[in-house]
């Protein structure tokens, strides 16, 4: 599986080209163009995912050169477009509603296996080439159990399997 970057092509897959056209005028700041709004949220969100990747110590994250395009591996675009989405239906303040509460449901569902990602409970690919950034990682630490290895009461001597603890 490729790691590759959300476009805004690919939240046009999820949105009709009026709730686009909306986000677009009523969403933005002074002096912002709307290529801008969603570019800004497609960032912010892949960070964000990024983040919950790197969560599980076994998982890696795609190098990326300077000035390219943060990228996510496919298995997880889908998530984040519905991420994607109810960050800008905050962005307007309730311009657009989501009237069956779908996109808010898909939103709740795309967190909660965010959730499963950063307790290495989904399974991530590995991208072709990892990235060096260091990240801080606590487990272990305050908040977490902590992990007790169990004794077998076998211990290894001379090669031989022998029974640690004998009976008085």
């Amino acid at each position: 599986m490729a790691w590759t970057a959300i476009v805004e092509a690919d939240v046009q897959t999820r949105m009709t080209n009026t709730e686009l056209a909306k986000y677009n005028s009523i969403g933005l700041a002074s002096g912002q163009s709307s290529g801008v709004l969603l570019a800004d949220v497609i960032t912010d969100v892949t960070e964000l995912v990024r983040g919950f990747i790197k969560g599980c110590p076994r998982n890696g994250l795609a190098h990326v050169a300077d000035g390219a395009a943060t990228t996510l591996p496919s298995v997880l675009h889908s998530p984040a477009l519905d991420i994607i989405i109810v960050e800008l239906m905050k962005r307007v303040g309730g311009a657009v509603t989501d009237v069956s509460d779908v996109r808010v449901a898909a939103y709740n569902s795309a967190m909660a296996l965010m959730d499963k990602v950063a307790d290495c409970r989904f399974g991530v690919p590995k991208p072709a080439t990892e990235s060096t950034d260091t990240y801080y990682d606590d487990r272990g630490g305050y908040g977490y159990d902590q992990q007790i290895p169990i004794s077998t009461g076998k211990e290894i001597v001379d090669g031989v399997a022998q029974d640690k603890y004998t009976e008085l």
